[in-house]
């Protein structure tokens, strides 16, 4: 898989900076610890549905969340489709 076929993800969404948290900043937000690979095959569905519902979903009961959430989710997410990044990452499930 080329570089060209992959859409890079921040599993800690960038619209985090936006919701006054002073622990989170770009360097994190865009540190490659942060970064998947998703498949564009996959994209459509799995990036702009699946993972988006997901994190709308994080929002509604933690409209601001702390650290640990926002880490506890992103495990979480990477346990559950971790299996489909690029490289794959996590224990799935």
């Amino acid at each position: 898989m080329n570089i060209e076929d992959v859409v890079i993800h921040h599993l800690a969404e960038q619209q985090l900076l936006k919701r006054l948290l002073n622990f989170l900043s770009k360097k994190k937000i865009n540190s490659i610890e942060n970064l998947r690979g998703i498949p564009k095959d996959l994209n459509d569905i799995l990036h702009l549905v699946i993972i988006r519902g997901e994190n709308d979903k994080f929002y509604e009961k933690y409209p601001y969340p702390t650290e640990q959430q926002i880490l506890d989710h992103s495990t979480m997410m990477d346990k559950k489709y971790g299996h489909h990044f690029v490289p794959p990452v996590g224990k799935y499930r």
